[in-house]
């Protein structure tokens, strides 16, 4: 790529244009055509955007790091024929860059990309295309897996606790709820303030009246009475929580999530027999946890005549 930089560098702002002309955004940034296919790391352990330059024939990688802001200008040499062999243990490849070497280095046969990179495949495989590099498929999969993990066992637990002491049967009966309570005690502060207001306008003009300062903080203790009995703090940070078991039943999960609920290996082999199943790259994938074991060990466990009481 660096041998055919040129080339590599009109590609890119080809296919960007392509899509920018369309209104679409491949989540690649428009300088990336004026960058040297590769990060550089800096002692400091953070990394370096290189920006190309030409001089005297030969290529070199300008910028500064984005951790300790030290600039760098790396030689590579002639432009015909670059050398990267100085450098080489402290590069790794950008985002556009990795995929072009990677499946012409290790040639594999197949790259799952996710849906947030549709667009972004799509500037990789046109300039792939254009410098006769083979590109694998690549399609996108990016399915919601679904299961009870902790996280999401404690937001379902949650709810039903609130469900019961509110006296509604779902999530939106008991959101309703809160909500009712809160308007009512804050209509009731809502006019309280009006009277509050009404009488420190006439204190303004009578500041010496003892019955209107009287007035003012029973208007005040009140208030306070109104916020203690209502318990608004507590209802608040009950909505608060309701309004976040959705938002925790619908994450993504991330790679520490399928170690701990689901385990590494068993995702990939509920992944695998998804596929060899069903073979949608669009439905969601229902993956069994390990929470789900757990129970089914347990329930066997009650179940087995040996291990149960002999008045049960």
């Amino acid at each position: 790529m660096l041998s055919r930089y040129q080339d590599y560098s009109r590609f890119l702002e080809e296919a960007h244009g392509l899509l920018s002309g369309k209104g679409i955004s491949s989540g690649v940034s428009a300088e990336e055509s004026q960058l040297i296919p590769f990060w550089y790391h800096c002692d400091c352990g953070s990394k370096v955007r290189l920006f190309s330059a030409r001089r005297d024939g030969s290529l070199f990688g300008c910028g500064d790091c984005e951790g300790c802001g030290r600039h760098y200008e790396l030689d590579f040499g002639s432009v015909d024929k670059p050398d990267v062999s100085d450098v080489a243990s402290r590069i790794s490849l950008r985002a556009i860059s990795w995929i072009l070497a990677f499946s012409e280095g290790l040639g594999f046969s197949c790259y799952l990309g996710g849906v947030g990179g549709v667009w972004y495949l799509m500037e990789v495989r046109y300039v792939a295309d254009r410098l006769g590099i083979s590109l694998p498929p690549t399609p996108v999969w990016r399915p919601r897996d679904r299961y009870v993990g902790i996280g999401q066992l404690e937001a379902l637990l949650k709810l039903k606790g609130m469900c019961t002491d509110l006296s509604v049967g779902d999530l939106s009966g008991a959101v309703d709820v809160l909500k009712s309570r809160i308007a009512g005690a804050q209509t009731c502060l809502d006019n309280l303030e009006v009277s509050k207001s009404g009488v420190m306008e006439k204190l303004w003009e009578h500041p010496d009246d003892e019955e209107l300062k009287e007035e003012v903080k029973r208007i005040s203790f009140s208030q306070t009475e109104v916020k203690r009995s209502s318990n608004l703090s507590v209802i608040y940070r009950k909505l608060k929580i309701l309004e976040n078991v959705p938002v925790v039943l619908d994450l993504i999960p991330s790679i520490i999530d399928y170690a701990v609920n689901v385990g590494l290996k068993e995702t990939s082999d509920q992944w695998v027999q998804y596929l060899s199943e069903n073979g949608s790259l669009s439905s969601d994938v229902h993956l069994e946890p390990v929470l789900n074991r757990i129970m089914k060990l347990d329930i066997s466990l009650l179940t087995d005549g040996s291990l149960m009481r002999q008045d049960e």
